[in-house]
């Protein structure tokens, strides 16, 4: 059987059906189709290893020819943001799963399961750092709970699409949006000024659809 009857006999199938953990396909035997998955599973395995040897046969020629793999302007760019980063780590502080759950006074697998459970309902947000988990702090109040203000503010820019990072930045940054006042410090004392500047940042963040003639 070559490659192309292999795609074809999974393509072709008289009847395939989930049926709960399992799929059942009629028409064709065990043999060939295993078989064709077999031969589909090294073909796309070839195609993903044929694509990373032009990625490095693009960058050896890149570096052959003296060309920048990274422009100036990038680079510049990316020193700025892991500047921030820095700075939203050690200056405004974060739990983890375990920090989380000595402050709810819980099991670690409870706050684990609350956290997926908020930021599923977009009231929270997380970030990954170097494989662990982090809940940036200035969405939680002491004792480990959401802080509403603040998560109304988060509610809002992630429904527009911003990443973690940049909304903690917003979150904890001076912004022309409110006269230079920092979002999260606006929010506890007045709570509907910092929404409206989250709505105007937001309706910032969606791109423009392009006007029709």
């Amino acid at each position: 059987m070559t490659t192309e009857e292999a795609a074809g006999a999974v393509r072709q199938v008289s009847t395939v059906r989930d049926v709960g953990e399992r799929v059942e396909v009629t028409g064709y035997s065990v043999v060939e189709v295993e078989r064709a998955l077999r031969l589909l599973g090294a073909v796309n395995s070839e195609a993903a290893d044929a694509r990373d040897r032009l990625h490095t046969q693009v960058n050896i020629a890149m570096l052959k020819s003296q060309t920048p793999l990274i422009s100036q302007a990038s680079q510049s760019h990316a020193l700025r943001r892991s500047a921030l980063r820095m700075q939203l780590l050690e200056e405004q502080g974060y739990d983890t799963h375990g920090s989380l759950a000595q402050k709810r006074q819980t099991q670690e697998s409870s706050a684990r399961t609350w956290v997926a459970r908020e930021r599923e309902r977009g009231n929270l947000f997380t970030l990954k750092l170097q494989g662990t988990t982090i809940i940036p702090s200035v969405q939680l109040t002491d004792d480990g709970s959401l802080h509403e203000s603040v998560t109304e503010l988060v509610r809002i820019l992630r429904g527009a699409g911003m990443d973690g990072w940049s909304l903690w930045a917003w979150l904890c940054s001076p912004t022309g949006l409110l006269s230079g006042n920092v979002p999260a410090q606006v929010a506890e004392s007045n709570p509907e000024r910092a929404m409206k500047a989250a709505t105007r940042m937001a309706a910032e963040l969606k791109p423009t659809r392009p006007t029709v003639a």
